[in-house]
């Protein structure tokens, strides 16, 4: 009789390797292409958002500097003022 090969349980050619690599990529394209506009909107909005706070910050930050500049300059008019009166 003649010698049967044993049947091994797992075998993979070299086609049924690439076949699952190339439908592997595939599958990871059409995921990652589905949700990309979503990402980008969400990201540029949430971006805005904080850009807009971060403008408002700015201009709150410069009305204080320019009320802070203003009480110096009255603070060295009074000390000069006083130097000036005490000689």
């Amino acid at each position: 009789m003649r010698n049967r090969r044993e049947i091994e349980g797992i075998s993979l050619s070299f086609l049924d390797v690439i076949s699952c690599g190339f439908g592997a990529i595939i599958l990871l394209l059409v995921l990652t292409k589905v949700f990309e506009p979503v990402v980008i909107e969400d990201t540029i909005s949430n971006l805005e958002g904080y850009l807009a706070a971060l403008q408002e910050e700015l201009f709150d930050l410069r009305g204080e500097a320019k009320d802070i500049n203003r009480k110096m300059i009255r603070k060295e008019d009074q000390q000069s003022e006083e130097i000036v009166r005490l000689l």
